[in-house]
């Protein structure tokens, strides 16, 4: 279908349809709803138009918590609006062949796992300088991130609600470098905190005045912390 000139992408609106190959959505505005684009066999993503937000609601109470790109089986690239600020939970989940994404500076909130299960997403440096939410589980697994550089304005580092894999940063198995922002104040919760385990983490930089609460015991064999 010709998509070029609709505005609003409302909940679950595409799911599962036979929308594929490069979407292009020159007018689309505001938010785009979750489950959008669920499970489509779209190969990539070159305009979005000046969408602010994807995903940013979820009625958890539902039982479907699919994110706008969920499942997208096919999807390869994508290239996200200068005006968006919130990629929102399960987001890109299990994108299985995304190799990669460009990240506007525009983004302020990233969501619970919302690129979960993105294996192949190639993230050679992650610079995010205006970021203030980061969900648990937002790279889960995502074993090619080689490097954080900017995580914006965060102050929580969120850790886990119980469960060992529950952390942003969990299975990122390529993950050497990572530099706090001035304003982080808490590193994970009172069960993990956010780096346990990551035996590929070798440099963790505070660039905090007053160090931050690191909240819970946790694993960090090859870490060295300035």
């Amino acid at each position: 279908p010709d998509l070029s000139n609709v505005e609003t992408f409302k909940e679950q609106c595409l799911a599962e349809s036979g929308v594929s190959g490069d979407l292009k959505i020159p007018s689309a505005k505001g938010d785009i709803g979750y489950r959008a684009f669920y499970k489509t066999a779209i190969t990539s993503i070159s305009d979005l138009g000046s969408v602010v937000r994807l995903n940013p609601y979820v009625n958890w109470g539902s039982g479907n918590p699919y994110g706008t790109f969920d499942s997208c089986k096919q999807l390869v690239t994508a290239v996200l609006p200068e005006t968006l600020t919130t990629i929102g939970h399960f987001c890109f989940n299990a994108c299985s062949i995304l190799e990669s994404i460009h990240f506007p500076e525009s983004i302020e909130v990233i969501g619970d796992s919302a690129f979960q299960n993105c294996p192949v997403l190639q993230i050679d440096s992650l610079r995010l300088p205006n970021l203030k939410e980061l969900g648990n589980q937002s790279f889960l697994n995502c074993s090619k991130l080689k490097r954080v550089d900017d995580l914006g304005v965060l102050q929580v580092v969120p850790g886990t609600n119980g469960s060992n894999a529950s952390w942003p940063f969990c299975g990122c198995t390529s993950l050497e470098f990572v530099r706090l922002p001035q304003t982080v104040t808490t590193l994970g919760t009172q069960y993990r905190n956010p780096f346990h385990n990551l035996t590929s983490l070798k440099t963790l930089i505070c660039e905090a005045v007053t160090p931050p609460t690191l909240s819970a015991a946790g694993s960090m064999p090859n870490v060295t912390i300035y």
